[in-house]
């Protein structure tokens, strides 16, 4: 993907209200993209959902132990767009404050 085409994406997903874009790529490759929330992606882990420590690569989860940090990252990212309570211009307090509630149960 060239450097142009980044640049587009980015100006457009970023202006855009929408919060799906579908776009092609070269002459045949459809892909949809769907923008999320980012707020604590990097600092939740993706199977128990409570916040542990990120430091570089290593994410590390108290009940789950080390693992890739960009891995855990991409695998929230892909789940919170099934998050229905997380919208797009969600306030970060509010993230914080949803996971904290959900690691409580």
């Amino acid at each position: 993907m060239s450097y142009k085409y980044k640049l587009f994406l980015h100006k457009f997903l970023t202006q855009n209200k929408s919060n799906t874009l579908s776009c092609w790529v070269g002459d045949c490759l459809l892909i949809k993209v769907t923008v999320v929330n980012p707020a604590y992606t990097s600092q939740i882990c993706y199977i128990c959902k409570k916040f542990g420590k990120r430091n570089n690569e290593t994410f590390t989860c108290e009940e789950h132990g080390q693992m890739n940090a960009d891995t855990n990252a991409s695998v929230n990212i892909r789940d919170r767009k099934n998050e229905s309570k997380i919208k797009l211009d969600s306030k970060p307090e509010y993230v914080k404050a949803y996971y904290e509630k959900l690691a409580q149960k």
